[in-house]
């Protein structure tokens, strides 16, 4: 008989706790302690994530001065906020223990993601979204006009040429990366699901991750939140608008100048990943490439780098290389 019929439940991760659950006041109590310890390993990656979540701030708070409670666009900034949301909760799903349920809500983070995407380039889109507000879904799902592969397939063969080059890469990224978390989490039926959570008869209720798997998840949330930031601050109505005030030009520059940085770092990254046996010299030249500031006279030049980690963490560059 496996345990959890008995209301019998484990909490189990390296590094975490391990602790027998039978009644709620124990969930709560574990709950509790793992977020704790949650914090407590990641508190210097958080910073990865503050820096960012502070510009997404920025940017909805130049669009707030310029947007009016009558704009058609005013759907487009609601999904934004939803999207936004979705990704709040799935880090504090992951905060919690609940690491596949997270992923889960990174998924509809994708599909809000898109339609985004969509509704803001496409009229015919934005006034489909607009007639959603009473849709129950009940009638043929699978040809809803905003389920996520016909979105991509709309943004994809654009015979009007309605969205920037920009945006279908953001649109192709996206629906890939919903892909993968579909392909990964979404099976439920199957045991290969199930089997990873019930160990020796036992159910494990929270399951946080490793020090370098919250990592992984945390650059995914950056990278993902740029392309929020990003969405925001193009929405051609308000960018005119912006554009045509002296002031709020300067404070939108000041956005731009974040995100092209972040943009750049993320770029760096993914081509040192590519690369194998870094030697100093091709890193000086990446970040020189990618106009990153960073001193890297001190590192020695006897070894390769398998990896570099750079952030903005209180407006400062900082860095760490992992060796081969």
């Amino acid at each position: 008989m496996i345990n959890f019929l008995k209301n019998t439940f484990f909490c189990k991760t390296k590094n975490y706790p391990v602790s027998q659950v039978q009644n709620f006041n124990d969930i709560i109590k574990s709950l509790t302690n793992g977020r704790k310890r949650f914090h407590k390993d990641t508190e210097f990656i958080k910073l990865k994530l503050a820096e960012v979540f502070e510009l997404y701030f920025n940017a909805t708070d130049l669009i707030k001065k310029v947007a009016s409670k009558d704009d058609k666009e005013k759907l487009i900034l609601e999904t934004i906020g939803i999207s936004f949301r979705r990704m709040l909760s799935s880090f504090f799903l992951l905060e919690s223990g609940f690491t596949q349920e997270s992923r889960m809500l990174l998924r509809n983070f994708l599909e809000y993601l898109l339609i985004v995407i969509d509704i803001t380039y496409n009229p015919a889109s934005l006034a489909e979204w607009k007639k959603t507000e009473h849709d129950n879904l009940d009638d043929k799902p699978n040809s809803w006009y905003f389920k996520a592969k016909n979105i991509k397939e709309r943004i994809e063969s654009d015979t009007n040429e309605l969205y920037p080059c920009e945006e279908k890469k953001n649109a192709t990224n996206a629906y890939s990366e919903w892909i993968k978390i579909s392909n990964q989490i979404l099976h439920a039926h199957s045991r290969a699901q199930t089997k990873n959570i019930i160990k020796q008869n036992n159910l494990e209720l929270f399951g946080w991750c490793s020090f370098d798997d919250n990592k992984k998840h945390f650059n995914i949330y950056r990278e993902l939140l740029l392309v929020l930031i990003q969405e925001t601050i193009f929405i051609p109505k308000y960018k005119e608008k912006i554009s045509q005030s002296k002031k709020l030009a300067s404070l939108a520059e000041i956005v731009a100048d974040k995100f092209n940085k972040y943009q750049n770092i993320i770029a760096c990254e993914r081509e040192i990943g590519l690369k194998e046996n870094l030697t100093i010299t091709e890193l000086s030249g990446l970040l020189k490439k990618y106009q990153i500031p960073i001193n890297i006279e001190s590192i020695s030049n006897s070894r390769s780098i398998k990896s570099i980690e750079i952030d903005i963490v209180n407006r400062e560059y900082t860095f760490s290389i992992t060796y081969i």
